[in-house]
């Protein structure tokens, strides 16, 4: 090494695919769980989690070179840091849209989709009206034509979009997708697939 730059600590690093791969192993997952509670050794950890010495000492590799668990004084400690910064890296990811929501889209209509969905969820209400009425026509995809809904289950449909579903509802009335009378709603417009 040159000058003062010290190695990084496993605390400093976390190996996103490793660490999650590390956690997904049963016997990796139980020394993990193990250490959580306290630092522990080898001797401990095989006692506690009645595993052969071996799988022990194999998981406690995996783990410390994922970043998860560190080694001092014959001891080892799981590193709660380390998995915090492993929740937000993978927060950090964004959420692609439901194929369901994209497939018979056409090109322009796929790129809207894709922007304001993560998942089937709907990130946010776009503001822009033709970004919005892009939105709504695909949300109106989920109200069959001819059947009639009352408002209860109108909100239970928009809510897997948004939680704001007096919005959206005034909106796709707004937009002469959804109609409404006597408590009651209906599919007026947009697209119908045959």
């Amino acid at each position: 090494m040159h000058g003062n730059t010290a190695p990084p600590v496993a605390s400093d690093r976390v190996d996103t695919t490793g660490a999650l791969r590390a956690l997904l192993d049963r016997s990796r997952l139980a020394v993990a769980g193990a250490l959580a509670v306290s630092a522990r050794s080898v001797d401990e950890l095989v006692a506690l989690t009645e595993m052969p010495r071996r799988s022990v000492v194999e998981a406690l590799g995996d783990l410390r070179a994922s970043g998860l668990v560190d080694h001092d004084d014959g001891h080892y400690r799981f590193e709660p840091q380390a998995l915090r910064r492993l929740a937000a890296a993978t927060a950090a990811v964004p959420t692609p849209a439901d194929p369901s929501i994209v497939d018979a889209s056409s090109g322009d209509e796929r790129a809207v989709l894709e922007r304001w969905f993560s998942g089937r969820a709907l990130t946010e209400i776009p503001a822009t009206p033709t970004t919005r009425r892009v939105v709504l026509e695909r949300i109106a995809q989920e109200f069959e034509v001819g059947q009639h809904f009352s408002e209860a289950s109108v909100n239970d449909r928009l809510r897997e979009f948004h939680p704001d579903v007096a919005s959206l509802r005034r909106y796709l009335v707004d937009a002469d997708l959804l109609d409404r009378a006597d408590g009651t709603y209906w599919r007026s417009g947009g697209r119908v697939d045959v």
